[in-house]
């Protein structure tokens, strides 16, 4: 790859190569040459203290992320949007912020068939057929002191009507709704860049 777009709550860091940078249409806060300085997580997360948006450049994109990815442990996740033909989408309220029902990938399981399983645990709908792969994220957090890489693997399903969600509350989601697709649009402005990301895949 050529990019590597990494989030970190609201913010996110840009891991590009050279060529690329002069192709990709990218506005930073801030533009960091790997060349002229070592970046590392502790450096990053300074910065992050002042910027939103922080960009890399490097001779290989794929070089600069194994780098970053060497200080965090690495964790796989599916998850998805449900939809009907009549245009709703089925979203969860977690943490005080509208989201997307997603979880840990299981080890055996394929990835497609981890992102229906998640979303029947969180909200309790069957989320129907498989439409298609949206795309893949990647995020940063840190977990009772131990910082993460999560690679998200997203799906789109429909199923032919709503159903009646059932929040599961004990992963902290207080809610579960079926919205138009153009009330998800705006619901993922107000969240995560991840969940933008998402959303403007469909």
């Amino acid at each position: 790859m050529t990019h590597y777009t990494i989030s970190y709550a609201r913010k996110e860091l840009h891991l590009v190569s050279r060529r690329a940078l002069e192709e990709l249409d990218l506005q930073a806060d801030v533009q960091l040459d790997e060349a002229e300085e070592e970046f590392t997580r502790a450096k990053i997360l300074t910065f992050f203290e002042t910027y939103n948006t922080i960009l890399i450049v490097g001779e290989q994109a794929d070089e600069l992320f194994a780098r970053f990815a060497s200080e965090y442990q690495l964790v796989t996740a599916a998850g998805g949007v449900v939809t009907t033909p009549a245009g709703q989408a089925l979203m969860i309220f977690r943490n005080g912020r509208w989201d997307l029902p997603k979880g840990r990938w299981e080890v055996g399981e394929s990835l497609r068939r981890s992102a229906a399983r998640e979303i029947e645990e969180e909200t309790g709908v069957e989320p129907g057929r498989l439409v298609r792969r949206l795309c893949d994220t990647w995020h940063i957090y840190n977990l009772y002191g131990q910082w993460e890489l999560k690679h998200t693997f997203w799906y789109l399903f429909e199923r032919e009507q709503c159903a009646p969600p059932a929040p599961q509350q004990e992963e902290g989601i207080t809610e579960c709704s079926w919205c138009s697709i153009q009330e998800a649009r705006r619901r993922a402005e107000e969240s995560f860049p991840t969940l933008r990301a998402v959303m403007r895949e469909l």
